[in-house]
């Protein structure tokens, strides 16, 4: 790729009077273009914003650039001004969000509202208990379930405690509670995209128009996310932060989000969509394949590792952080 041929993007950084031109290159699909910028003047280091502990470095180009080098990217602004002022909104945001910037609202009730949704898209709603535990010697043992043993309270209401964690589920129907194990053990323990397609094999076709259920659901202006871009999935991250992540926000948010981040990392990156149906658990996934062949699935990390992310719950990086597989 030459220097001529870097395509920028204006921002105009809201409630201020910054603006600037940047655009976003992988390094591994420009080698030469990375070796190109390390050989040239290095003017300093700041904190990566995809990962504040690590380092990114800074370098001059003889025609006036910028261009940061971290992790995966490169970004290229097409001036020292244009940099400047990226890294004064970065740090007007910071001020703004102090130590909450990449932490997302919980639900700490007790007991708290859970719900999954399956393949038709049916809601099935339970209760999850995990500090004020059932007294469960009162209750009616049932038939041993796969992984787990369940009950019958005298209210009428079903237990299940699953892997013997110190934890337990209360269902208002036993209809319920088999729909939840039905679902959990839907393709195993593995990641899996499960109920959450009920647009199955025409989701590509309704892309656009999944897309801007974000402007409702997150409060948006429409203009906002008119075209895919860095920009505006900040936005949608700023205003995600906003809500608790509920199973109902992270239900709604999911399939719109998924095919958003997905034309942004096209954009980005090359590549297309693609359908294909995971015969398993009997739903048609939309994939990223790029030019190498390689295929990405944004929307299983994307959910597993930014949405749901029981590993580390109130963790909330940047979107474009779901973006780290498939470089």
């Amino acid at each position: 790729m030459q220097l001529d041929n870097i395509q920028f993007e204006k921002v105009k950084v809201q409630d201020t009077n910054l603006s600037y031109e940047f655009g976003v290159y992988a390094q591994k699909k420009h080698p030469e273009l990375l070796a190109y910028v390390q050989s040239q003047k290095k003017i300093g280091e700041a904190p990566w914003e995809g990962d504040p502990s690590q380092m990114k470095s800074v370098y001059q180009l003889p025609n006036g650039m910028v261009v940061t080098v971290a992790a995966y990217s490169m970004m290229f602004y097409r001036s020292l001004e244009d940099y400047q002022n990226y890294e004064k909104a970065l740090k007007l945001g910071e001020e703004k969000n102090e130590l909450d910037q990449y932490k997302k609202l919980q639900d700490t009730r007790e007991p708290r509202p859970r719900a999954i949704y399956t393949q038709t898209g049916e809601k099935v709603p339970y209760w999850q208990y995990d500090t004020n535990l059932p007294d469960i010697t009162a209750f009616q043992p049932l038939a041993p379930v796969a992984y787990g043993k369940a009950w019958l309270d005298k209210q009428g209401f079903y237990w299940l405690n699953w892997l013997n964690a110190r934890r337990y589920l209360q269902f208002s129907t036993a209809a319920y509670m088999q729909a939840w194990i039905d679902h959990i053990m839907l393709g195993g323990d593995s990641r899996q995209w499960k109920g959450r397609n009920p647009y199955q094999k025409n989701i590509l076709e309704k892309r656009k128009e999944i897309q801007a259920q974000l402007v409702e659901i997150l409060g948006l202006e429409a203009s906002s996310l008119e075209e895919v871009s860095v920009h505006g999935s900040r936005q949608i991250h700023q205003a995600m932060r906003q809500h608790v992540f509920t199973d109902e926000f992270i239900h709604a948010v999911f399939l719109p989000l998924t095919l958003y981040l997905g034309d942004l990392y096209i954009k980005m990156k090359k590549g297309s969509w693609i359908i294909r149906h995971d015969d398993k658990i009997d739903t048609w996934i939309p994939l990223i394949q790029l030019e190498n062949g390689r295929i990405f699935d944004i929307g299983t990390d994307l959910y597993y590792d930014l949405l749901e992310n029981e590993d580390e719950p109130d963790s909330f990086p940047p979107l474009m952080e779901v973006f780290r597989r498939g470089w």
